[in-house]
């Protein structure tokens, strides 16, 4: 059993998770060169689930009916916010992977945008599909529906679907909840077999970029003078820096110095 604390802290994490996303991309709508659209309606998107992540947060912390402690680790709404976390945690590494470097180097070629076209599409869809989630959790009659697994959810938002009563509006926001909820196959083997993976703290740290600054730092004190500097010369990197090549692929035996070259 999920306790109160577990749900509400879970929100609250990935709301600190999704003002990290805009905090960085305010810097990309700044400077970033050609993308600037891209960068602004990412960061509606992401504004927009923080927003309702904070409201979520109170309406859980107010719950009078006490319905945050009856969450489990199979609940749909605890499972939407373990996949939006890891969603967030990714675009984090992203956007922050593309702005190290000085700042008087981002400054004079500009940020580098890490998303093309398909890939904008599919992000904004799925955050979107994470808000209307959310938003629908807003209601006692929603999170009520949300404590249940997601196979109930999906026939029971499946079912309204069909309804004579429902309009083109409400339709289009179903669909982009369903979009979140259904379940895929293997999360489904996952949940019958008692597997919590897609909850565990330590999977979704796992699905996140490892941080390695720390070990880069170490090993950027033992470097001599200009080492390493030929690699900026070479065709590769140039093509690599230039857009022209989407990966710069460092191949070498353990020990032959990838991590002091990079």
């Amino acid at each position: 059993m999920v306790d109160p604390v577990s749900i509400v802290g879970t929100v609250v994490g990935v709301a600190s998770l999704a003002i990290q996303v805009t905090q960085i991309l305010h810097e990309y709508c700044n400077g970033v060169s050609g993308y600037r659209n891209d960068a602004e309606d990412l960061l509606a998107d992401t504004e927009q689930l923080k927003e309702v992540l904070v409201k979520l947060e109170n309406f859980l912390r107010a719950d009078s009916l006490r319905l945050s402690q009856l969450f489990t680790a199979t609940s749909t709404l605890y499972l939407a916010n373990a996949r939006c976390k890891a969603k967030l945690t990714f675009l984090l590494a992203e956007l922050q992977h593309h702005v190290q470097g000085s700042k008087a180097r981002i400054a004079i070629r500009g940020l580098r945008w890490p998303f093309n076209a398909k890939e904008m599409r599919d992000i904004s869809t799925e955050l979107r599909g994470y808000i209307h989630t959310f938003h629908y959790a807003l209601t006692l009659d929603g999170c009520e529906l949300l404590l249940k697994t997601s196979s109930q959810v999906t026939q029971t938002l499946q079912t309204s679907l069909h309804s004579a009563t429902i309009t083109e509006l409400n339709a289009k926001d179903i669909s982009l909840i369903l979009s979140i909820v259904t379940p895929s196959y293997q999360a489904t083997l996952a949940i019958e077999r008692g597997v919590r993976y897609l909850v565990d703290e330590k999977f979704l740290i796992w699905l996140g970029a490892t941080d390695t600054s720390v070990r880069h730092q170490m090993i950027k004190k033992k470097r001599s003078p200009n080492t390493g500097q030929w690699i900026f010369q070479d065709g590769s990197y140039k093509q690599w820096e230039a857009g022209a090549l989407p990966i710069l692929w460092a191949q070498g035996l353990p020990g032959a110095g990838k991590s002091v070259l990079m």
